[in-house]
């Protein structure tokens, strides 16, 4: 059943018929029709607004199971369950809202003697039954307005994943799509199986971390991790256990009540206080972005190598003569160039340990071939940092390139590789630093607000590993020397 208005999720609730109740609050049957149906919602300044209140309140008393209680219990947990008013509050509360969204076409939880409540469920079976439940999952998720907060707890083997190779693409994705449409996702890794499913750069979803809308958390072996959990909070639930080794043990149960839902999100927050988080998210400015760097610096003074990967070099590596140029060249105001000007001095030093830190970079392929067609280029960093667009010359990147170049070849410590992001596409919009055994930093560059630090030791040494395959067995990877000879 699928309830059009608050007042008709009410009535049903409280199993009366338009009929009765018309003739309770003394109006037409066919007001009573179109109020349930929200062809003319009841509104709080309409003379009935409080006789209706009143008869439902009358209604639950005579049933003697408090169902609007209990019901109001999980809709409103602020509101003093002991105050004299309190279905009165919940009613005003609930009649003028746009909470049925909450609770649309799950359609009976009414108490019978010895349960608390019922409600209807889907249930689905084996490894297809659960890639077909969480294809409903995802598609209610993008009905509901952005904002929503989604809980994810699989502590299942993922052959249900892994064996449908388009479906294991489409379930990261959503994920990815998710995030970006506006969700909020808290996600809980089981310890024991981290290392089978973080695979590759895009199978650990740090690029889903560049939008801030993304938490990881490891379970750390905690063995109260069944049943697998995905949850809409306050909209849906999927359950899903599997009795090894047999795939057809596999059930998964999707809820839509608010009882159920309830219950289950206090079993996610009592898995996420014995977990640990895997990534920090900050916001990229202010004092957030100079701690940031700071640490950072500190990061890369105690370690032997570090890692850097981005579209482009990065502005900080730009010689200041080079900066003040580009710079000169933009509408910007003084307060905007003096701050550039600065993070440009504090910067410098994490690109200038020599002989005491190998640094290696590695930048895109595609954009620099992008940026030395056209006639300028924007300046990915620095306009994400001001928020407004900075452009650089083809003559200007070239120089700065060269720059680079020059220096290669007199410090054994810093090299630059160029090499192609092609299939990994979020890297040419995206920044990536590791410091080995230290730290993993990102930053977005697509005009996002955030950027994401892990000391995870799982994250780093996956990055690590990523990191070495994108160096190692990218067939079009050159130096930045032999790149800018071929240009020539």
């Amino acid at each position: 059943m699928s309830f059009k208005s608050q007042f008709g999720y009410i009535l049903d609730l409280l199993d009366i018929s338009g009929t009765e109740f018309a003739s309770t609050v003394d109006v037409d049957r066919t007001l009573i029709s179109k109020w349930k149906n929200n062809a003319r919602p009841l509104k709080a300044r309409s003379q009935y607004f409080e006789p209706v209140i009143k008869a439902f309140i009358d209604y639950n008393l005579k049933r003697n199971d408090t169902i609007l209680e209990r019901f109001f219990r999980e809709i409103y947990p602020n509101i003093d369950r002991n105050e004299p008013d309190y279905l009165n509050t919940c009613l005003h509360k609930w009649l003028i809202g746009d909470d049925l969204g909450y609770f649309h076409s799950f359609s009976d939880w009414r108490s019978s003697s010895e349960a608390l409540y019922t409600t209807n469920i889907e249930i689905f079976q084996g490894n297809k039954g659960k890639r077909d439940a969480l294809v409903t999952f995802f598609n209610y998720a993008f009905e509901l307005p952005a904002g929503q907060e989604i809980f994810i707890s699989d502590s299942e083997k993922n052959d249900w994943l892994i064996e449908d190779p388009d479906f294991y693409q489409y379930y990261y994705k959503q994920i990815d799509e998710l995030a970006k449409f506006g969700h909020n996702i808290t996600i809980i890794y089981k310890d024991s199986d981290f290392h089978k499913r973080v695979s590759n750069f895009d199978y650990y979803k740090i690029s889903k971390y560049f939008t801030g809308r993304v938490t990881a958390y490891k379970a750390n072996n905690d063995p109260h991790m069944s049943p697998s959990l995905y949850i809409i909070h306050r909209h849906m639930l999927m359950l899903s256990i599997n009795a090894e080794p047999q795939i057809d043990n596999r059930y998964i149960s999707l809820y839509r009540d608010p009882f159920s839902i309830s219950q289950m999100v206090k079993m996610f927050a009592s898995r996420l206080k014995r977990a640990t988080p895997m990534i920090s998210t900050y916001t990229s400015h202010g004092t957030s972005l100079k701690g940031f760097t700071e640490n950072l610096i500190g990061a890369l003074e105690k370690s032997d190598s570090s890692y850097f990967i981005s579209s482009y070099p990065p502005f900080s590596t730009i010689p200041e003569e080079i900066l003040k140029g580009i710079l000169s060249e933009q509408t910007m105001t003084d307060q905007q160039t003096y701050e550039l000007m600065q993070m440009h001095k504090v910067n410098q030093s994490l690109f200038n340990k020599e002989n005491t830190t190998t640094f290696d970079q590695i930048i895109s392929r595609e954009r620099l071939l992008e940026a030395l067609k056209t006639g300028r280029t924007r300046l990915d960093d620095i306009s994400a940092i001001i928020k407004k667009d900075v452009y650089i010359s083809k003559d200007q990147m070239l120089e700065h390139l060269c720059s680079l170049a020059q220096r290669t070849k007199k410090d054994d410590h810093f090299n630059i590789t160029v090499a192609s992001f092609d299939d990994i596409p979020k890297l040419n919009i995206s920044m990536l630093w590791l410091v080995e055994d230290q730290m993993m930093y990102s930053f977005p560059l697509n005009g996002a607000n955030h950027f994401v630090v892990s000391e995870s030791k799982i994250i780093i040494d996956e990055v690590i590993l990523f990191v070495h395959d994108l160096l190692m067995l990218n067939e079009e990877a050159e130096s930045l020397c032999d790149y800018l000879e071929k240009c020539k």
